[in-house]
């Protein structure tokens, strides 16, 4: 089970649980819970670290079912923890608690990709929405190496649309937050991955 802390809310962002998150990873847990977040201090790095982001490996699928112990687990959590930016004043800290039984390690990195991708996304339209001028913003630059992380750059042309159309069409922002970020939706990102991986698997067949 893990879940956000609770705390005190930016103006920007209202309470949202992860209940989409626990289906968008498919958790083989008893449960999930969920709290809003706290408020996060300006981290003045997240920004390079974002587009650090872009050049680490994505061989995260080798994770996939590998199964830790508890202790194990969480140490594997913290550690992606400390590689995936959230912007300013998003908090990125999530409450790995105890369980009775093995986890498997692909969730933790899917998991904060793509929470904090919807973060940025939903930074970058708060910002345009308050009449920031955007179109050298480093939030917008943010948006083009969201494209090159891991996981979303395989799916980099459906990323790197929305960055190239952000700042003169904000509504590629507005429906990608409503289709692949909303709590309780399976991602349209999820849907395609698995349909590739089934085409993947005809050819193979």
């Amino acid at each position: 089970m893990w879940f956000k802390p609770a705390g005190a809310e930016a103006d920007h962002e209202s309470v949202r649980g992860i209940a989409g998150v626990c289906l968008l990873v498919a958790l083989a847990l008893a449960g999930c819970g969920s709290a809003p977040k706290a408020r996060a201090s300006h981290t003045p790095d997240a920004y390079e670290r974002a587009h650090a982001l872009t050049r680490a490996p994505d061989d995260i699928a080798r994770y996939a079912g590998v199964w830790m112990p508890e202790r194990e687990f969480l140490a594997f959590a913290k550690r992606w923890q400390t590689r995936v930016p959230y912007p300013p004043d998003y908090d990125g800290r999530w409450e790995w608690t105890s369980g009775s039984h093995d986890y498997e390690a692909i969730h933790v990195p899917t998991l904060l990709i793509h929470d904090a991708s919807c973060d940025w996304y939903r930074y970058w339209l708060a910002r345009y929405n308050a009449g920031a001028a955007m179109r050298r913003a480093p939030e917008t630059r943010v948006l083009a190496d969201l494209a090159g992380w891991p996981i979303n750059r395989r799916d980099r042309e459906y990323y790197d649309y929305i960055a190239e159309n952000a700042v003169v069409a904000p509504n590629v922002v507005r429906e990608h937050l409503r289709e692949d970020c909303a709590p309780d939706e399976v991602p349209k990102w999820l849907e395609r991955a698995i349909e590739q991986d089934r085409r993947q698997d005809d050819t193979t067949a």
